[in-house]
């Protein structure tokens, strides 16, 4: 499933996302949700700038937080058959949709939303997220 916005942005009214597919149980468990967050930093954002924020305060924070079951974060080096189209992917597992768009509003993470929004270009964001084929 496949969500338009910007991946530190929480959904505004009328924007809902399908419904998830459900987090079914293995072995008593309840799976967690995956989310994919690829962007491309603004013009004038250098590498070596968001790398700095991504290790202390990005990755530090999110981390951190109750429905946060792991996080991590890649830089692109290139696609196939050419460039790739986004600079950075975000490998988030979260305990459902629903708890990681109600994190992002916390103050907790305002410092991360606030970095996001200097360093990203918004507009080339894109977030997907879904459940395991099990």
């Amino acid at each position: 499933m496949q969500q338009n916005s910007p991946c530190l942005e929480p959904l505004r009214s009328g924007g809902a996302p399908p419904e998830p597919v459900p987090a079914a149980r293995r072995n008593g468990e309840k799976r967690v949700q995956k989310v994919y967050a690829l962007y491309k930093l603004k013009p004038g954002v250098t590498a070596e700038e968001y790398v700095e924020w991504s290790k202390t305060v990005d990755q530090e924070i999110t981390r951190r937080q109750p429905c946060v079951r792991s996080f991590r974060v890649f830089q692109l080096a290139g696609s196939r058959g050419g460039p790739s189209p986004w600079d950075v992917v975000e490998d988030i597992e979260v305990e459902s949709w629903d708890a990681w768009q109600e994190c992002l509003t916390t103050p907790e993470m305002a410092d991360v939303v606030a970095g996001f929004r200097k360093m990203v270009d918004r507009e080339s964001a894109i977030t997907v997220f879904g459940s395991e084929i099990a």
